[in-house]
């Protein structure tokens, strides 16, 4: 089954986000997950967003997700984005 970490954020230092991006992204494609989606809030139909970006990457299965979070490489790019954006990162399965 399928598994889906979905990141909304709130960039807050563009210089350092972009820094993220570039430690974060390799850790992805190492893990065999893939960027399946990147963009930003154009228009609120219902509701409003606490976050105006999202990402949503796609690994096998819960357990690569999980693997590809906790691996070494990728908490290195999570000091990044914490301290280039405010975000929530959740799992989730189909």
């Amino acid at each position: 089954m399928a598994a889906y970490v979905v990141v909304r954020l709130t960039i807050t230092d563009p210089d350092g986000f972009g820094g993220y991006v570039a430690k974060g992204v390799p850790t992805v494609e190492a893990s065999a997950g893939e960027l399946v989606f990147r963009g930003q809030v154009v228009e609120e139909l219902e509701g409003s967003s606490d976050h105006p970006m999202t990402a949503v990457l796609r690994f096998p299965d819960r357990a690569s997700a999980l693997e590809w979070y906790n691996s070494a490489d990728y908490q290195e790019a999570v000091a990044l984005r914490k301290a280039a954006a405010d975000s929530v990162v959740l799992v989730y399965e189909d």
